[in-house]
C-alpha cells in the first residue's frame, strides 16, 4: 500500500499526534531491497520503523494487507509489541485470505512462486491485470467501495494499483494464501480496535467479527454503508475513532488541545 492512501489522516490527525505513513515494500517510493516481499518481511519492516524512529506508546493502524502484516508483526516480535505499541487498529482486514474463489491458474502460479519466491525471473510471463482506465477496471475498483463513492477516490486507488510493479504485486498477493495468525493473536493482550464497513466486499464484516472475537482486548466498530476503502470513504469517522482509541490507551498524555 502506498502512503498516499492516508492523505486524509495525515491532515486530520496531525494537529494532535505525530502521524507517520509508510510505503510498503514495492509501493510508492519504497524498494524491495534484498529480502523480497511477503507478510513476514513487511512485519519486520514495522519493527524496523519502530526501532529506528524510537517510537513509544504507538498506535499502529493497518489496512487490508497492511492489517495482515500487522498481525504477523504481533506474532513475530512480541518484545517490540510490548515495549513500543500502546494500541492496534485493524482496518478492513482479515485473519484469512480475503478472496472467496481462487482459479486453478492462480493456484498453479502460487505453487510456482512458493518454489522460487525470491527470484524475480519466476514471475516472467505470469499474467497480471494492470488496471487500465476502462469500464472493467472502474467496475472492479468500484466494488471495493460502499455507497456513492467519489470518482476521484476510485481513480486514486486505480493509479496506486497501476504504480505497483508486477514483480511486487504478484508475490505480495500470493503471500496472503497461507496467512493464518489466529493462534498468536489469541495471545495478544494489546488493546485493539477492529473497524470494518458494513458494505466491505473484500474483507466482509464477518471477518472483522471473527478477528475481534479472537483478540482478548478488542472492540469492534462497523461503519454502516462503508466499503473497503475506509480511510477515503469515512475520514471523519476514522479520525474520531482513532483519536478516542489513542486517548484511551496511549501512555503518553494527550493534552487539552490534543497535543502530545
Amino acid at each position: 500500500m502506498e502512503a498516499g492512501i492516508w492523505q486524509y489522516q495525515l491532515q486530520d490527525l496531525a494537529d494532535r499526534f505525530r502521524v507517520i505513513a509508510v510505503d510498503l515494500r514495492g509501493h510508492g517510493h519504497s524498494r524491495a531491497g534484498c529480502d523480497g516481499y511477503g507478510l513476514t518481511r513487511v512485519a519486520r519492516d514495522i519493527s524496523t520503523v519502530l526501532s529506528r524512529l524510537d517510537l513509544r506508546a504507538t498506535i499502529i493502524v493497518g489496512h487490508s494487507m497492511g492489517g495482515m502484516a500487522l498481525m504477523r508483526f504481533c506474532a513475530d516480535d512480541p518484545v517490540a509489541l510490548d515495549e513500543r505499541v500502546a494500541g492496534l487498529v485493524f482496518l478492513a482486514t482479515t485473519t484469512g485470505f480475503a478472496a472467496p474463489v481462487l482459479g486453478n491458474t492462480v493456484l498453479r502460479y502460487a505453487s510456482r512462486a512458493a518454489i522460487r519466491w525470491g527470484d524475480k525471473r519466476a514471475w516472467k510471463g505470469v499474467p497480471a491485470y494492470r488496471f487500465p482506465p476502462n469500464t472493467l477496471t472502474f467496475a472492479m475498483i468500484r466494488r471495493t467501495f460502499g455507497a456513492r463513492p467519489s470518482p476521484t477516490h476510485i481513480e486514486l486507488v486505480r493509479r496506486m494499483l497501476v504504480d505497483v510493479p508486477a514483480d511486487c504485486f504478484l508475490p505480495a498477493g500470493f503471500s496472503l494464501l497461507d496467512h493464518d495468525p489466529r493462534s498468536e493473536l489469541a495471545e495478544t493482550g494489546t488493546p485493539s480496535l477492529v473497524i470494518v464497513g458494513s458494505h466491505d466486499h473484500v474483507t466482509p464484516a464477518r471477518h472483522a467479527r471473527r478477528l475481534a472475537a479472537l483478540l482478548p482486548r478488542a472492540r469492534l466498530e462497523v461503519l454502516v454503508g462503508c466499503g473497503h476503502q475506509v480511510m477515503l470513504e469515512r475520514r471523519a469517522d476514522l479520525a474520531a475513532l482513532v483519536t478516542a482509541f489513542a486517548r484511551e490507551n496511549a501512555t503518553v498524555r494527550v493534552g487539552p488541545n490534543g497535543h502530545r
